[in-house]
């Protein structure tokens, strides 16, 4: 997201992955192997959750998501009213059936155009603050590492939680 300020009307995702540990879904993860989770706000949110809200904190709406099944639905779940291409179905975590390229590229500029031509029908997501990042880490040493950190408190052995005054500030500290 970097260089994303308000001057932006919108945000697109093209190519996402679902969240880390999401079933049924081709090579979910979340940022790192080494994160099992994030939740913002009480919610549990993957990369598509943490690019809704860094737009949102711009008050600029994500509008467009392509990737597997997994994904869009995931995207669909989060923002309600946000257009979704779905160019791909899992087999496995590693595998999965493709839409052929000559026509998902028609599908996914299709999709987009659709979304840019009433901009008007999506909104930011926006959240409250103070913004309550928690992130569970598969490794209880990277847990340890983030908790020394001002301001972060520890939830349990692999899990820790920081809250600031936006999504910028609490992503800082914590990831």
């Amino acid at each position: 997201m970097e260089g994303l300020d308000d001057s932006f009307d919108a945000v697109l995702a093209i190519g996402a992955h679902s969240m880390a540990g999401t079933p049924g879904a081709y090579l979910p993860h979340t940022l790192s192997p080494s994160i099992l989770g994030i939740w913002l706000n009480g919610r549990l949110v993957g990369e598509i959750g943490l690019w809704a809200a860094i737009a949102g904190h711009y008050s600029v709406p994500l509008v467009f998501v392509s990737g597997d099944m997994a994904a869009t639905r995931e995207a669909k779940e989060l923002l309600g009213n946000v257009e979704v291409v779905t160019v791909k179905e899992a087999t496995s975590m590693f595998s999965v059936k493709c839409i052929h390229p000559s026509i998902t590229h028609s599908m996914i500029r299709d999709g987009v155009r659709h979304a840019l031509s009433d901009l008007s029908q999506f909104k930011p997501f926006e959240l409250t603050s103070p913004i309550e990042i928690k992130v569970r880490y598969a490794n209880p040493y990277i847990a340890k590492r983030i908790a020394a950190r001002p301001g972060v408190r520890v939830v349990d052995a692999l899990t820790v939680a920081y809250e600031g005054d936006n999504i910028l500030e609490a992503m800082s500290i914590i990831l």
